[in-house]
């Protein structure tokens, strides 16, 4: 359910492009990771384990987090002024 609700936000911002979803990508990835150390934490005591998640849940989670993050990291884009700049100082 975690990953549905996950899936639709991402899809949303996707639509929207650009630096949103490249954000929304790295907070929903840091986000999974959180919900996965509070998983693990919580598998140690039945009564505790109120997501009711596995080890395979809790692996699922962490991956799809890290590849979230790195996505969110690599997907943003410059802003114009920063473009525009690049060449003239690179000519020295």
């Amino acid at each position: 359910m975690i990953l549905l609700v996950a899936g639709l936000v991402l899809l949303g911002a996707a639509i929207v492009g650009r630096n949103i979803a490249a954000s929304t990508n790295a907070y929903v990835g840091a986000l999974l990771i959180v919900v996965g150390l509070i998983g693990l934490l919580s598998m140690g005591d039945p009564d505790s384990n109120f997501l009711d998640v596995s080890m395979a849940d809790v692996t699922v989670l962490f991956v799809a987090g890290m590849l979230l993050l790195a996505a969110g990291f690599y997907g943003q884009v410059g802003e114009d002024t920063h473009e525009s700049q690049a060449p003239a100082n690179a000519r020295g």
